[in-house]
């Protein structure tokens, strides 16, 4: 199962992430949207050259 949430407040989040943390040993995976796109941007770029450096990728964007 997947869940995408949107929480405006920070304090909220901050409290969610907590509780989330602690389920970690038991499979729960917690990633964030920013990561998702630069994933996917990091793919893209792959495609494009045959290889790229994270860190130069980064410094890109």
């Amino acid at each position: 199962m997947q869940l995408a949430l949107n929480i405006v407040n920070e304090s909220v989040a901050e409290k969610l992430l907590w509780f989330l943390e602690h389920f970690k040993s038991e499979g729960i995976e917690i990633t964030t949207i920013e990561d998702l796109e630069d994933l996917k941007l990091l793919q893209e770029a792959r495609k494009e050259r045959d290889s790229i450096d994270l860190e130069e990728f980064l410094k890109e964007q």
